[in-house]
This record gives C-alpha cells, structure tokens and sequence, in this order.
C-alpha cells in the first residue's frame, strides 16, 4: 500500500485528470512511491544514460533501484 502526502494526492489528483483527458504527462522525481503511483511507464537514468524502463504496475522500488546503479 502506497501512503502519500496531501500534495502528492493533490499532484496525483492532478496528473491523473490530465491524463485522462489525452495529456502526455512527464514526471520527474527520486520519491519512488509517487512515481509508481502515477505512472504507466518508468524510465530509470543513471549518470546521464537510460538504464532501464519498466512498466509501473509491475515495478517495485527495489526492481528500480537495481536500476539507477
């Protein structure tokens, strides 16, 4: 279970309204429970290189974490 703050709900509560009326949303972010909150996709970088992308309903932050370094 993926408990959030009162922004990021509000973030959320945004994004996803967004993106239910066709927007393309971009997020960037290190808090990975909000990440994988609003997400579909997750492209994970590190030192400047992709290295990795995943989809968020399968993704936990361990599997991203492996990933970033």
């Amino acid at each position: 279970r993926v408990v959030l703050t009162l922004a990021q709900n509000l973030r959320s509560m945004i994004i996803n309204d967004l993106a239910c009326k066709g927007f393309a949303i971009l997020v960037v972010s290190s808090e990975l429970p909000e990440l994988l909150a609003v997400s579909d996709r997750i492209v994970v970088m590190h030192e400047g290189k992709v290295s990795g992308i995943v989809d968020a309903k399968t993704a936990t932050e361990s599997s991203i974490m492996q990933m970033a370094f």
